[in-house]
């Protein structure tokens, strides 16, 4: 899977120079929306101080779990490939399992950074929430251990670690392009599903 390879070194190779960039403030929290270019556009577009930090965590999300969380998915990845290599659009194919995959992630991400914004505005209007910012870290590092031993989770894992039941579920080959985009993002639900209250920690 030299693609798929390529493409995880790809992403970390974009995040450390995004990192090392006079960019790499858009990566982290800060008042970045309220000085030079980006406060610009921000006031330039409709909703541009939601809307802009929006787009642009989610892009550094998306490249951050191209480079870790797509390994996980070789084992889906790679039986998918010998099941499709006859194909002539098994590339493509390939393509829109991943696409569905890191959707699924792409949407958790978004959801994570309005609570992430949410958070934030009840600490500007709340001085105690603000003062006591630790037990924000420590509800959630709590939340995030419990979840480990839910049942809930382990059913997740247990369908996280079966690539062939997904594929036998959700490949009929009757509308290729669809059952391998919907693979994908059944994957990534399932994914996600045991994932991302650590998720929450990052």
């Amino acid at each position: 899977m030299p693609i798929i390879g390529g493409l995880i070194g790809l992403s970390w190779v974009a995040l450390l120079l995004w990192e090392q960039s006079p960019y790499g403030r858009y990566v982290d929290h800060g008042n970045w929306t309220e000085i030079g270019l980006a406060a610009t556009i921000c006031q330039a577009i409709p909703a541009g101080d939601l809307l802009l930090p929006m787009l642009l965590y989610a892009g550094g999300w998306l490249l951050m779990l191209a480079a870790m969380m797509l390994p996980t998915t070789f084992p889906l990845l790679r039986r998918f490939h010998h099941l499709v290599s006859a194909r002539t659009d098994r590339a493509g194919l390939l393509a829109l399992l991943i696409v569905g995959y890191l959707l699924t992630w792409a949407g958790f991400g978004v959801v994570a950074h309005l609570l992430d914004l949410a958070l934030h505005l009840i600490a500007r209007q709340a001085p105690w929430v603000a003062s006591h910012g630790w037990l924000l870290g420590a509800t959630v590092l709590l939340i995030a251990g419990g979840f480990q031993f839910t049942t809930l989770k382990y059913h997740c894992l247990d369908r996280c670690r079966t690539p062939l039941g997904f594929i036998i579920r959700h490949w009929h080959g009757v509308r290729p392009r669809y059952d391998a985009f919907q693979l994908g993002w059944s994957h990534g639900v399932f994914c996600v599903g045991c994932c991302w209250a650590i998720m929450l920690l990052t």
